[in-house]
C-alpha cells in the first residue's frame, strides 16, 4: 500500500511490483482520500495535508489509526466513490491521478474471501 504524497520512488516500486507479481494499493495524494470517501464524495484534488484536514471533520481523533466501526458503515459508499474516480481517472487516460485510491480492489480482494 503506498500514498502518492510526495513519494520520490513510486514508478520503480510499481515496476518492481508488477515484474514480481505483487498488486499495488494506491492513494493519490495520500491513503486519507480512502477514509474521506466513507463520509463524502469527491474532494477534487487536494494536497495530502488538505485531505488529512478533511478526515479530521469527520473523526475529530484522527491520528493515523483507523477505528473500523468509524468506517464501516460508509464502507459501500466509499467503494462506490473509489470506483467512480478511477473509472474517470482511467477513461481520461490519467489512471492513479489526484485524486484516486484503489484501496477498494484490496478491502474488496480481502471481504469476499
Amino acid at each position: 500500500m503506498f500514498d502518492v504524497d510526495e513519494h520520490p520512488n513510486l514508478s520503480d516500486a510499481q515496476q518492481m511490483a508488477s515484474a514480481n507479481g505483487i498488486k499495488l494499493a494506491i492513494s493519490n495524494p495520500c491513503f486519507e482520500l480512502w477514509l474521506l470517501l466513507h463520509f463524502r464524495e469527491n474532494p477534487g484534488m487536494q494536497h495530502r495535508h488538505d485531505v488529512q484536514k478533511m478526515v479530521v471533520g469527520f473523526v475529530s481523533d484522527y491520528d493515523k489509526h483507523v477505528d473500523f466501526e468509524l468506517f464501516k458503515v460508509g464502507y459501500p459508499a466509499a467503494v462506490m466513490r473509489a470506483k467512480r474516480l478511477d473509472e474517470h481517472a482511467s477513461a481520461d487516460g490519467e489512471s492513479g491521478r489526484n485524486p484516486t485510491t484503489n484501496v477498494y480492489q484490496l478491502t474488496e480482494s480481502i471481504r469476499l474471501k
